[in-house]
C-alpha cells in the first residue's frame, strides 16, 4: 500500500521551470496549437474519410482506457491523503497499488492515450504531431524532478518501487 515518508533533510532539489505548468495544461496547449496549425497553416485530415469511423472508435477506447489510469490514480492518492503533485515536499505516502503497480505514471499515461483517442475522434493530424512537445517536457524536465525528489522524501522504497515498475509501460 504505502509508508509514511522519512524527515527530509538536504539542499533543496532545483526545481525546473517547466514545473510551473500544470502536466494536464502541456497537453491541452499542445493539442490547441495542432488544431490553430490544422486550421491556419495546412488544414490535412489524419486519416481519409473512409477510415474515420474505425479511427473514432478507437479515439473513445483510448478516452476510455485514459479514464481508467486517471480516476484510480486521484482517488488513491485522496484515500492516502498525500499530494498530488509528486515534486511537492507534502507527498507523505508512497502510493503504489492500484495502475501504480504497472506504471510509475499512470496520470501521464492516462492524458497521453487521452490526448491520441481526441486526435482520432476528431480526425486531425497536427495535434498528433505536437505530442511530442508534452512528452518532451514530461520525460526531459518533469519526471526526472519528480524522481529525484521521491527518492529524497521515500529513499529505498522509491528506489526498489523504480527497480519493480517501469516509467511508462
Amino acid at each position: 500500500m504505502g509508508e509514511r515518508a522519512p524527515q527530509v533533510d538536504g539542499a533543496p532539489l532545483r526545481r525546473s521551470q517547466w514545473l510551473q505548468v500544470p502536466p494536464p495544461l502541456l497537453f491541452v496547449t499542445s493539442f490547441m496549437a495542432g488544431l490553430s496549425l490544422g486550421k491556419w497553416v495546412a488544414p490535412h485530415p489524419l486519416l481519409p474519410d473512409a477510415l474515420h469511423g474505425t479511427a473514432r472508435a478507437v479515439g473513445w477506447g483510448l478516452v476510455a482506457l485514459a479514464l481508467v489510469f486517471i480516476a484510480p490514480a486521484v482517488l488513491l492518492f485522496l484515500r492516502h491523503r498525500t499530494t498530488l503533485m509528486p515534486h511537492s515536499r507534502d507527498a507523505r505516502v508512497l502510493v503504489a497499488s492500484g495502475p501504480f503497480r504497472f506504471t510509475r505514471n499512470p496520470m501521464y499515461l492516462g492524458f497521453t492515450a487521452a490526448y491520441v483517442g481526441a486526435a482520432l475522434i476528431i480526425n486531425a493530424v497536427w495535434p498528433l504531431l505536437l505530442l511530442a512537445l508534452p512528452l518532451w517536457v514530461l520525460n526531459a524536465k518533469v519526471i526526472p524532478y519528480e524522481e529525484d525528489n521521491l527518492v529524497r522524501n521515500f529513499g529505498g522504497s522509491y528506489r526498489a518501487y523504480q527497480e519493480r515498475v517501469r516509467r511508462w509501460l
